[in-house]
């Protein structure tokens, strides 16, 4: 962490010499949640962000942004959480009639399913784009970055305590590279990607997913996206094994209030495992084993957007059925810095297991 700190000021210092654009954001949230809404977190965190030209053309540009934020739980302690979440260099130039965009630092990274794998992580990246396709290659390691703010699924390589305000993560090395279709055929898309992550302390954590994409328009309003991913483990098991995830969604956009109608449903395996925890319900059940489908809408009115969901769960290996969830959302953006936002949800799952809600209320400022 102190190796970080200290080439971030090295560079921030170069970089005053040049132009800085910058704000800072505040932000405000509170929960209530569990059975009973028994279980409450109230959260203030402040971030700072700047960004400044290295070169007079521009083409080479430091990002950085820092926060720091307190938690109030339960257990009627206070957490203290300092991170530094963005710092990169990037640089962009035009070849060969596209662009290319290099990334080097710290900086958020995501794979074609968008559920694998969605988080910050430092080390390099390098994306090509013109009107044929789009190729994207990274390399990350997982070790530094500050597992408070960034929920992985394998066990912490240390116990977070409160006590904690940079509590470092699992140490994974991660390969991925993509390629991508823009309108390939009638206005379709097609994307695949596959990507690796190999554990640095413990051996299970080799895990190889492959995805594939496709989605684009099936009429002026109507819009469809469909995915695959498949997700082979090999480690200190008997034999490797594999696990599956799908999804679908059938979107329609009325000509009204910027409005949209979906049937989504998606489907994970008794053996798939995110490596960024990816929730599918109220009470945050992980993506493995369980199937969930159902509707959603959302809307604007004028400076307010509303969010309805209604899904039905089951259990993938049995289908049996576990539950249904309604929930949704608010968000007012009452003026072009100050935006305030809420939502609630309740799982009523299935026999005479207890219901599961949440509850939940934020803000936030820009400056």
């Amino acid at each position: 962490m102190k190796r970080i700190i200290a080439i971030a000021l090295c560079v921030c210092t170069v970089a005053a010499a040049f132009s800085v654009d910058g704000g800072a954001l505040l932000r405000g949230y509170g929960e209530f949640s569990g059975t009973d809404f028994n279980k409450k977190l109230f959260r203030f965190d402040g971030s700072g962000w700047m960004r400044t030209p290295l070169t007079k053309n521009g083409n080479l540009v430091l990002s950085a942004e820092a926060c720091y934020g307190m938690e109030y739980g339960t257990d009627g302690q206070i957490a203290h959480t300092a991170d530094l979440s963005l710092f990169k260099l990037g640089y962009a130039a035009k070849i060969g009639g596209g662009n290319l965009n290099v990334s080097a630092g710290r900086f958020s990274v995501s794979d074609v399913s968008g559920i694998v794998f969605n988080q910050p992580a430092d080390g390099v990246a390098a994306a090509y784009r013109n009107y044929l396709l789009s190729v994207t290659a990274a390399a990350n390691y997982t070790g530094l970055i500050n597992s408070r703010n960034t929920t992985m699924i394998p066990v912490p390589a240390e116990p977070i305590e409160n006590t904690a305000v940079y509590a470092l993560s699992v140490p994974l090395v991660s390969g991925m590279a993509s390629v991508s279709f823009p309108e390939l055929f009638a206005n379709q898309t097609l994307s695949v990607g596959i990507q690796g992550y190999c554990g640095i302390r413990k051996i299970d954590y080799q895990r190889i997913y492959a995805t594939l994409s496709v989605n684009g328009p099936l009429s002026a309003n109507l819009f469809y996206t469909a995915s695959a991913t498949g997700e082979m483990l090999f480690g200190d098991t008997s034999s490797p094994y594999a696990g599956l995830y799908g999804s679908a969604e059938l979107a329609y956009y009325p000509p009204v209030l910027a409005a949209k109608i979906a049937l989504r449903g998606e489907s994970a395996s008794k053996n798939f495992d995110t490596i960024t925890k990816y929730s599918v319900s109220v009470s945050d059940d992980p993506c493995t084993n369980i199937t969930k489908f159902g509707v959603s809408g959302s809307l604007n009115i004028k400076a307010i957007l509303v969010l309805a969901n209604a899904h039905a769960l089951f259990t993938t290996s049995s289908m049996d059925y576990r539950g249904f969830q309604l929930d949704g959302g608010t968000r007012w953006q009452i003026v072009s810095d100050v935006q305030l936002g809420a939502s609630a949800g309740y799982l009523f799952p299935s026999g005479e297991q207890d219901g599961y809600g949440k509850i939940s209320i934020n803000a936030l400022i820009a400056l």
